[in-house]
């Protein structure tokens, strides 16, 4: 709805995003159409990077940890340059949905590897092919990766709608879930989560609030 407001010609394609750029790249588009593939273009890790320069502005203290999480890699790629740099002491987590874990995989071989499916209800992290550009990247800046279920994605939007009357969407949340996943090694340590994106359908959100936050899961 929000980018129909913007008159755009919004068109759903494919079964999930992998397969929607496939389709794309087959079109015959006009040469002032640009074809924007977040983890392959640099200017949207550019972008990135100034969370992670903000970041460091923001601290008082030195970071210790930071989740992050990933999809096809821009977001951590950006952020992990900036704070590699400036803060080289902090450790970089990227946070995966276990139903979509190709940049987890990726992360373990050290090359890009895909996946044959994607199922995660995170709309935001779900992706099955690894973007060689971005690994390559994701290889320079993250310490480790790690994979949470959506069940635990889900546990951390009921905390955070909880705690800050925010519900966040699936993918926002995985950096809580990550952290989670990790408490028992985060005693005493400085932690920064990422959390980006709020897009929430009514029916997950329903789900969410009866499921989770109603049985007092979190």
């Amino acid at each position: 709805e929000l980018i129909r407001m913007f008159d755009a010609d919004l068109q759903i394609l494919g079964n999930d995003l992998d397969e929607s750029k496939e389709i794309i790249r087959k079109m015959d588009l006009p040469d002032s159409v640009l074809f924007i593939e977040d983890g392959a273009v640099l200017d949207i890790v550019a972008g990135t990077s100034t969370i992670g320069y903000e970041i460091t502005r923001q601290l008082e203290e030195d970071l210790d940890i930071l989740f992050v999480p990933i999809g096809n890699g821009s977001l951590i790629g950006g952020i992990g340059s900036v704070l590699k740099r400036l803060s080289p002491s902090t450790r970089i987590i990227g946070v995966q949905s276990e139903l979509a874990p190709c940049m987890s995989h990726s992360f373990q071989k050290k090359i890009a590897v895909n996946t044959k499916s994607c199922n995660t209800f995170a709309g935001g992290i779900a992706v099955r092919i690894a973007i060689s550009e971005a690994v390559d990247l994701m290889l320079e800046v993250v310490d480790d990766v790690i994979l949470v279920s959506d069940d635990e994605l889900k546990e951390a939007m009921a905390i955070f709608l909880n705690l800050v009357d925010v519900l966040v969407e699936g993918a926002g949340a995985a950096a809580l879930a990550g952290a989670i996943k990790m408490k028992k090694k985060l005693k005493n340590k400085s932690v920064c989560l990422i959390v980006s994106g709020s897009n929430v359908d009514k029916d997950l959100k329903q789900d969410i609030i009866t499921n989770y936050v109603g049985l007092g899961k979190s």
